[in-house]
């Protein structure tokens, strides 16, 4: 959990009437979430102990992102085909927060990241200066293209599902740039790559 903002009165001499606090809260599985938020109101129920009040909204955003063991192997085999073993790098532990966790709900998937860090440095998401070295994006197209047509081809994947174990010949397949990376701009090239397998 982040605390993000804090906002309350409007002198430094008063105690404010009021704060507000906002910020996001984080999981990677999906059965903490609400533990998480029972936890919360038991923090702070303690107001009410001291003669306080609050009032709590929680916006359900994102579900974690899950990716598939087969479809992750299915690019780790790709991405080494095409660039070669030592341009594929373990993955990073993060709790960034994605869109496409709502479709690796639905049908097996994984996201590949894919270095295009700027040869002038990195430029973050969420900044002004965002940017990414493009010449790195056929590489990862060339990637998830030939993952797909593996997938068509019957590449068929162990799928595990909730309860039970599918073969399936379909999967989802998802592109991250990861901007704090080297670019990659060819596979020909063969230049120090970033794609990592989660």
């Amino acid at each position: 959990m982040t605390i993000g903002t804090i906002h309350g009165g409007t002198v430094d001499n008063v105690i404010p009437e009021t704060v507000e606090l906002r910020g996001t809260i984080r999981y990677k599985d999906p059965a903490v979430q609400e533990q998480i938020h029972t936890e919360i109101e038991r923090a702070l129920g303690i107001a009410r102990t001291l003669g306080g009040d609050y009032r709590l909204r929680i916006e359900k955003g994102y579900p974690p992102m899950v990716n598939d063991a087969g479809v992750v192997n299915l690019l780790r085999a790709v991405a080494t085909d095409l660039l070669g073993p030592e341009h594929i790098r373990p993955p990073e532990a993060g709790m960034g927060a994605e869109d496409f966790g709502y479709f690796s709900a639905l049908a097996p998937g994984a996201m590949l990241d894919l270095g295009c860090r700027p040869e002038d440095g990195e430029r973050p998401a969420h900044s002004p200066r965002f940017d990414i070295d493009e010449r790195c994006l056929p590489v990862g197209a060339a990637i998830l293209a030939e993952a797909a047509l593996r997938l068509l081809r019957g590449a068929r994947l162990k799928i595990g599902l909730p309860g039970r174990r599918l073969l399936v010949d379909v999967g989802l397949l998802m592109l991250k740039c990861i901007k704090n990376r080297p670019a990659l701009r060819t596979p020909a090239r063969r230049r120090p790559a970033d794609a990592q397998m989660h």
